[in-house]
């Protein structure tokens, strides 16, 4: 149960309020301009950023174009795909986030 906490006149079933809760998220993240929200000009290094990451991703597109002709192993594709990902990730979110408890 959700309750008000300073009186406890209002309570609410967990499982209907997170479900439209987790609705309207997921309605809100669908949007094809939904990145915006994830977006912060403000920082002071926005535009360096901007320039990592797409760095990164014209190395993953390499990678892609080298694995398809055989150029890396499986393994050292995965690797190399997984520390470019975690490097953007980190990036874009220095810090963990939650957006939604489960």
């Amino acid at each position: 149960m959700y309750r008000c906490r300073t009186r406890k006149h209002v309570a609410r079933h967990v499982h209907p309020v997170d479900a439209l809760v987790a609705e309207h998220v997921i309605t809100r993240l669908s949007m094809p301009n939904a990145a915006e929200l994830l977006v912060d000009d403000s920082r002071p290094d926005a535009a360096d950023l901007r320039d990592q990451a797409q760095t990164i991703r014209g190395r993953l597109e390499s990678l892609a174009l080298d694995f398809a002709d055989g150029a890396p192993t499986a393994d050292q594709t995965a690797l190399a795909l997984h520390q470019a990902v975690r490097r953007k990730a980190n990036q874009a979110w220095p810090a963990p986030l939650t957006l939604l408890h489960p």
